[in-house]
C-alpha cells in the first residue's frame, strides 16, 4: 500500500505517516532503494495505525518507541486496521423531504410503466385475436377453393367423359 492510501486509511497527513516510517523504521519492513516508492506491508500499516492512536492519546514518542518495542518483544499481534465507512460532506446529504420527493416520482414513473405495460399487453391480446380470426378465414378460402377445384376436375373429366 503507498503512503497516500496508509495516510487516508488511518487518517493521517501523508507527511504524517512518513514521518512514523522514519521515527519508527525499525518496527517496519525495510525500506526501498533509492529511488523507489515505499510500499507498506499489511503489518506495516498495523504498526503505523497503532502508532498512530497511541500519539494521538499524546504519548511522546520515546514512550510510543517503548510500547511498540514492549508489545514486538511480548510478541503479541498488532489489532487489524478497521476501514472506516466512507465519509460524506454535508453537502452530498440528502435530506428526508428530498428523499420522500424523488421516491414519489420513482413510484409515479413505475405507475405509468405499468400502464404502458398493459396496453401493451392488450395490443398483443387484440393483434392475437386478429390474427387467429385471419387465419381462420384464410383456411376456410382455402378449403373452399380446395373444394371448387375439386368439383371442376370433376366436371371437367366428366365433359372428357362425354366428348
Amino acid at each position: 500500500m503507498k503512503m497516500k492510501q496508509v495516510a487516508d486509511l488511518i487518517g493521517k497527513h501523508d507527511n504524517t505517516i512518513r514521518n512514523y516510517a522514519k521515527q519508527f523504521a525499525p518496527f517496519l519492513s525495510p525500506e526501498p532503494g533509492k529511488g523507489e516508492v515505499r510500499i507498506f506491508t499489511d503489518d506495516d500499516v498495523r504498526v503505523l495505525a497503532f502508532i498512530s492512536r497511541l500519539s494521538d492519546s499524546g504519548m511522546s514518542y520515546d514512550d510510543i518507541n517503548e510500547a511498540v518495542k514492549h508489545k514486538v518483544n511480548e510478541g503479541t499481534p498488532f489489532p487489524p486496521v478497521i476501514v472506516p465507512p466512507p465519509r460524506e460532506e454535508a453537502k452530498g446529504l440528502i435530506t428526508v423531504p428530498e428523499l420522500e420527493a424523488r421516491l414519489a416520482l420513482k413510484d409515479a414513473k413505475i405507475g405509468e410503466l405499468e400502464a404502458r405495460l398493459e396496453e401493451l399487453r392488450r395490443q398483443i391480446d387484440q393483434n392475437r385475436q386478429e390474427r387467429r380470426e385471419e387465419r381462420e378465414a384464410y383456411t376456410q378460402e382455402v378449403a373452399r377453393l380446395s373444394q371448387e377445384i375439386g368439383e371442376l376436375k370433376t366436371e371437367l373429366r366428366r365433359q372428357r367423359e362425354k366428348s
